[in-house]
């Protein structure tokens, strides 16, 4: 009897040591079901930014096509920039040898009477190749004259002399020199800021440095001494003509 009741014994272990087998297998399985969830989730997860890496590489590669075509179309604007910017140093070299002058009567002499302005300014000694109108003719006002000298230091003596004009003579003669349309769009622009400036109140005028219109503040002094009735003549400074408004300005 006891040895029977021993084997059940001994049977009824070993089925409870096969349940905690068991047991420790479903634990097992368990915590795997539980790391395969966590990687399925991650894998998730990492396929979720690998499209958003696929997706930042499409967009990448649409900014470099939309770069690639604006650096060639701001290679065609610096090309083109660099042939305007050589035409016109190109244009101002040619132009330096030349002088703009305005109100000379177009029923005159044009040669003589360039010649006798170059006397009166002590330039007498100077000659120049040839003259021109510039412009469609008008019946308001003569149109400029434009007189080409051999070389620009013939041109730049004759804008330098051009304070000696006598005014008796010549009251409304004015000497320029030719300016490109860039320049004279410059020039324009320059004197419109000029004109806006003082009717703020201010007291400004308009320098040239290097060719370059450049509106600058007067002090009294300077404002006195460049008044016209200190700089003209003494035999002609009660015969100044008034100056031109900004409004009959030509371009030159």
């Amino acid at each position: 009897m006891d040895t029977a009741l021993s084997l059940q014994l001994e049977a009824i272990a070993g089925k409870l040591s096969k349940l905690d087998d068991i047991n420790t297998i479903v634990l097992q399985l368990t915590q795997l079901n539980h790391n395969v969830s966590e990687m399925q989730s991650t894998i998730l997860q990492q396929g979720e930014k690998i499209d958003k890496c696929v997706q930042n590489i499409y967009n990448l590669k649409q900014e470099n096509v939309v770069l690639h075509k604006k650096i060639a179309e701001l290679e065609i604007k610096l090309n083109s920039s660099k042939s305007e910017v050589f035409q016109e140093m190109h244009s101002r070299m040619i132009r330096e040898r030349n002088v703009i002058m305005l109100g000379i009567d177009e029923a005159v002499e044009e040669e003589d009477q360039i010649n006798e302005i170059l006397k009166d300014i002590s330039l007498g000694h100077i000659n120049f190749e040839y003259v021109l109108r510039v412009g469609k003719p008008t019946a308001a006002k003569p149109r400029p004259l434009k007189v080409i000298f051999k070389n620009a230091n013939d041109a730049l003596k004759v804008l330098k002399s051009k304070s000696k004009i006598p005014r008796e003579k010549f009251p409304v003669l004015q000497i320029k020199n030719d300016k490109t349309p860039l320049q004279m769009k410059e020039c324009k622009e320059a004197y419109a800021e000029m004109e806006r400036r003082k009717n703020l109140g201010e007291n400004v005028s308009l320098r040239f440095f290097n060719n370059t219109p450049t509106i600058v503040v007067n002090s009294k002094r300077s404002r006195e001494y460049n008044s016209p009735e200190i700089n003209a003549p003494k035999n002609s400074r009660k015969n100044i003509p008034a100056q031109q408004s900004s409004s009959n300005r030509q371009g030159y």
